[in-house]
């Protein structure tokens, strides 16, 4: 059998991150949320070693751009794939160029 996909889902919020863990979860991905935070975001990061992070740009006490610095400065045996989102819109921000690890 193969393994599934593990995916860190920094919200944990009932609106949004509850029922999008439960799709991810019907199409047979292994799902783990934490607080929606930076910091927590590295943490789970070292802790559960997920295949693929997906996070809002605007965290608190540390920022998407942040948390992918802190993975770069990280000696991680197995880096993440990391999406960003977000639901809020500035009109110059698409110009910021992102790194996929």
């Amino acid at each position: 059998m193969s393994r599934k996909i593990s995916v860190l889902l920094a919200d944990n919020s009932e609106y949004f991150a509850i029922p999008c863990a439960n799709v991810m979860k019907a199409h047979g991905l292994d799902v783990t949320m934490t607080e929606k935070d930076g910091r927590a975001v590295l943490e789970a990061v070292t802790n559960h070693q997920p295949d693929v992070v997906l996070m809002d740009v605007f965290l608190p006490r540390l920022d998407a751009l942040g948390v992918l610095e802190g993975l770069e400065q990280k000696e991680l045996t197995h880096r993440p794939r990391v999406m960003i989102m977000s639901g809020f819109f500035l009109q110059n921000f698409r110009y910021i160029p992102l790194i996929s690890y």
